[in-house]
């Protein structure tokens, strides 16, 4: 066991059968030659979510954030993304367990 084996680590999780998510990486390793990052998923998601946004109620900022706040079942290459009454994101997150230097989806098995 190595310093590191027990630890706990919370991350955004992604549908890898989301067909958004299949494009999207296709695209990405396209350009890029690997696969995309969370950050690189998230950062297109939002680009994506905002130009639907705008494409809806315009350039209007107030608009756009009247829209945002509330939204429900917006589907991204990410997954699935809703907004609270103060445009906070819910998003679904993973935990993993780290064991002998890998990381474990804690709710499918734990090695301990």
């Amino acid at each position: 066991m190595n310093g590191y084996d027990a630890t706990v680590v919370a991350s955004e999780g992604i549908d890898e059968s989301n067909e958004k998510y299949i494009t999207f990486r296709k695209t990405y390793r396209k350009r890029f030659g690997e696969n995309p990052t969370i950050y690189a998923v998230n950062g297109y998601d939002a680009v994506m979510l905002l130009a639907t946004l705008i494409g809806r109620v315009g350039l209007n900022p107030e608009n756009v954030k009247i829209a945002l706040y509330g939204l429900s079942n917006y589907l991204g290459a990410g997954g699935e993304l809703h907004f609270d009454s103060n445009g906070d994101a819910i998003k679904k997150v993973n935990f993993f367990i780290v064991h002998k230097g890998k990381f474990i989806d804690y709710a499918e098995k734990s090695p301990f």
